[in-house]
């Protein structure tokens, strides 16, 4: 009988699926293996407790690599620490403390595990936790691995992205785009694609203080050199809405939907859209969007194009597609990730398979499972039919 639904109280950082694997931990800092399908608890291990009391909840995020499962940074971090345990049975391996520093952020590349934190980026032996090496990088998050690269975006109110060299930590390249406070980053094979705003600050009437928008600027940087490869300038962007694949990058802009080619920047297509879509997907050869409200007296309708000619496939009416999609399993997309309808949606026509009332949000969605979060468990659904397991 399945062990469905079990206490949680993490973030969906918090889990990690692999194969027929389920890790998780949670604010009680209690870490654990659970059977995918049918969540029977194989084994559960305590963190400790937070360092001087937590102010706020703590979700570590959780990281599996290699026959071990990393627990660090996260939501809240109180502790400034890294534990390892083994994935088989939960034995704690080794704990890395930082003293002073919040960890934000963690990732993993061949033997190393990089820890941003507010002032530093460490790398860790990923078998015995000994620092290998530290470098000065002030509110580092959002660490990419490629090739022998971590890819970290970094600052506070004036960001950057750097490249540093996973064996030693030495930064090898840096990039900042001056005026942005927001970017998007994305990698794929050699090229690191930033994508950001400028904003100027326009006084009101009222004595209030409005950022707008005035310029988008785009950027491809060679990962292995640091080398410009290509820049654009562009009408203000909604970065949070971007996508990126290894062909193209997919960005809301002024009025438009734009994908520009990876490799050069050039406009491949470009169509005019009625509002700025909320999220962006690429599914079973389709890129699949929606907006966050009614059109044309429809209530949050997705389109799917065809992602290499910008041509349009299926219009779905939104009084079938809920609010918020993520790719679901093969053939498959699902909407109303955040509730409080959650539905599988055809990606061949868009037509609604089934529909189920949720609390929560969506956290992990496996081969056949979807997992949510309901504020207090985590329940199962059957990705075929939407039965609760």
């Amino acid at each position: 009988m399945p062990a469905w639904p079990v206490p949680f109280s993490g973030r969906e950082s918090s889990l990690a699926l692999v194969e027929t694997w389920l890790f998780g931990a949670g604010a009680d800092r209690i870490a654990w293996l659970r059977d995918a399908r049918s969540g029977q608890l194989v084994w559960h291990e305590s963190l400790g407790s937070a360092k001087g009391g937590a102010a706020q909840p703590h979700y570590p995020q959780v990281i599996a690599a290699g026959g071990r499962v990393l627990f660090g940074g996260g939501d809240g971090d109180p502790t400034g620490e890294v534990v390892a345990l083994c994935a088989a049975d939960g034995k704690r391996l080794w704990v890395r403390a930082l003293p002073g520093e919040e960890v934000h952020e963690v990732a993993v590349l061949d033997d190393v595990v990089a820890v941003a934190t507010s002032d530093f980026i460490f790398g860790l032996s990923v078998t015995a936790g000994d620092i290998l090496w530290k470098t000065k990088i002030p509110h580092g998050r959002e660490i990419l691995s490629r090739s022998e690269l971590f890819i970290l975006q970094h600052g506070e109110g004036n960001e950057a992205v750097a490249g540093l060299d996973c064996k030693t930590g030495k930064i090898l390249w840096s990039e900042r785009i001056k005026g942005v406070n927001a970017l998007h980053v994305s990698a794929f094979n050699d090229l690191v694609h930033v994508a950001g705003s400028l904003f100027a600050v326009q006084e009101q009437q009222d004595g209030t203080s409005l950022f707008v928008g005035t310029q988008g600027v785009v950027r491809a940087i060679s990962a292995s050199s640091g080398r410009m490869v290509w820049t654009r300038a562009l009408p203000p962007m909604e970065t949070t809405s971007a996508l990126a694949t290894e062909n193209f990058l997919y960005l809301p802009c002024d009025g438009k939907l734009i994908a520009l080619r990876s490799d050069t920047g050039e406009t491949a297509w470009s169509v005019s859209l009625p509002d700025s879509p909320l999220s962006l997907l690429i599914q079973d050869g389709l890129l699949i969007f929606t907006f966050s409200q009614g059109l044309e007296g429809e209530t949050y309708p997705a389109f799917a194009l065809d992602p290499q000619t910008g041509k349009e496939q299926w219009r779905a009416s939104g009084e079938k597609i809920p609010y918020g999609v993520r790719p679901g399993p093969q053939g498959v997309m699902l909407a109303g990730t955040d509730g409080p309808k959650l539905a599988a949606v055809d990606t061949a026509n868009g037509e609604t398979i089934w529909s189920t009332p949720i609390r929560g949000s969506v956290q992990v969605v496996g081969e056949d499972l979807v997992y949510v979060y309901d504020w207090s468990n985590l329940v199962v659904y059957d990705a075929a039919t939407g039965d609760v397991l």
